[in-house]
């Protein structure tokens, strides 16, 4: 009985221990030459991780975040609706508006706390960058996205 239930919290150690508790750039999202945004935290059970994008100098422009489901795929866009020439992928898709934050015209702050609640492990979630520029005509831009699984 004790050699059984040693080998069933060694093997979960083991799993726990080998899935990665970070986030992750995801490959060919956002514009070309735009750098994800910065994280601070680890996506773990009880814990906080937040996310912010500085934008880049652009008169009139704003910072914004956005947060959602991996889309597996995403959708390109291109000038004039993007500022630079694209394509340009956005890969959130989206959980809700409220998930869209601006928290001044310099960069965007996205804290996000993660409950205490074991039906949250291993749902993976991105996070998106970008900047919404009003000069010149309305157009963004955007990061590369991140994604992460919520960890033990």
């Amino acid at each position: 009985m004790f050699h059984h239930l040693f080998r069933v919290v060694a093997a979960a150690t083991l799993l726990a221990l080998a899935a990665p508790a970070q986030v992750a750039p995801v490959n060919n999202t956002g514009c070309p030459n735009y750098a994800p945004p910065q994280w601070n935290g680890a996506p773990r059970l009880g814990t906080t991780l937040t996310f912010t994008y500085q934008r880049r100098p652009t008169p009139g422009g704003l910072a914004f975040l956005a947060l959602g489901y991996s889309s597996g795929g995403g959708i390109d866009f291109n000038q004039p609706d993007t500022c630079v020439p694209g394509p340009c992928r956005l890969y959130v898709a989206p959980l809700a508006a409220g998930y869209l934050t601006v928290t001044d015209t310099f960069q965007a702050n996205m804290p996000i706390p993660i409950p205490n609640d074991r039906a949250l492990l291993f749902s993976t979630f991105a996070v998106q960058g970008g900047t919404y520029d009003t000069l010149g005509g309305a157009c963004f831009t955007l990061s590369q996205a991140v994604s992460f699984a919520i960890q033990p």
